[in-house]
């Protein structure tokens, strides 16, 4: 019985003697309390990462993976062979549409002599610049489509142009892309003439679902369109509009 209780002894004294001024201290009140306070202030943070990743949906992440993807793709393609530095000469009109890119800052060039008054631009642009007869604009990476307005002078007469504005998108077009238009004082050619000047450049007629042809300066599209077509050759309708570059 005395040895038992011996044994005891020996081994409570093991277990709360050694070291026992270090082990014993974390059982303080004071520190208990520090401990309290820090869990309690990492509760919040931890909950609300908790919900982050709770409530991301995945289907979001990879829309957004597949657009990041479709942006890299898109930069790694534009290169010297689909930019296009050259003007396209475009007569002067009040409507028209042209393609621009985030990525690259776009002139638009009215006809010698012009003078601007106004411009208005209906999506807010990166940059935009007007002098005299220049426009200089680069538009914000999210753009998609919009419109510019523009107000000018030849002497003493008024006139409008108003441009759609489009995105860039080389998935969905065989032409390059523009960075210079220019407007001057042209002649339009008719639907006829330019299927003519066609079928005497190439020796026939168009057998594209979009051709072009390039007349005074100006590169017409003869576009193969059996709902909108105007001009009727060889069982099939064409629609014929000024375009860019190839």
């Amino acid at each position: 019985m005395r040895k038992i209780v011996l044994a005891a002894a020996l081994c409570s004294s093991f277990a709360f003697g050694v070291g026992g001024d270090d082990n014993s201290s974390i059982f303080k009140p004071e520190t208990l309390k520090a401990l309290n306070e820090q869990e309690a202030q990492k509760v919040p943070e931890d909950l609300a990462k908790n919900n982050f990743y709770l409530n991301i949906n995945p289907k979001d992440i990879k829309e957004l993976q597949e657009k990041d993807k479709t942006i890299k793709e898109h930069l790694d393609k534009f290169d010297g062979a689909i930019l296009n530095y050259k003007p396209v000469i475009r007569p002067m009109m009040t409507n028209d549409e042209i393609q621009v890119h985030p990525y690259f800052s776009t002139t638009v060039l009215l006809p010698v002599g012009a003078k601007i008054s106004y411009t208005d631009i209906s999506i807010e642009p990166q940059v935009i610049k007007a002098e005299q007869n220049t426009i200089l604009l680069r538009m914000k990476k999210d753009f998609e489509v919009g419109n510019l307005t523009v107000l000018y002078k030849i002497g003493e007469e008024n006139y409008v142009l108003n441009i759609m504005l489009k995105r860039y998108d080389r998935a969905l077009t065989d032409e390059k892309l523009s960075l210079v238009y220019s407007y001057q004082k042209l002649n339009v050619k008719s639907d006829l003439e330019v299927m003519s000047e066609y079928v005497r450049t190439y020796g026939k007629y168009p057998t594209e679902k979009v051709s072009y042809v390039w007349l005074d300066g100006i590169t017409y599209r003869l576009i193969e369109d059996k709902k909108n077509g105007t001009l009727m050759f060889k069982d099939k309708k064409y629609l014929i509009d000024i375009g860019n570059a190839r």
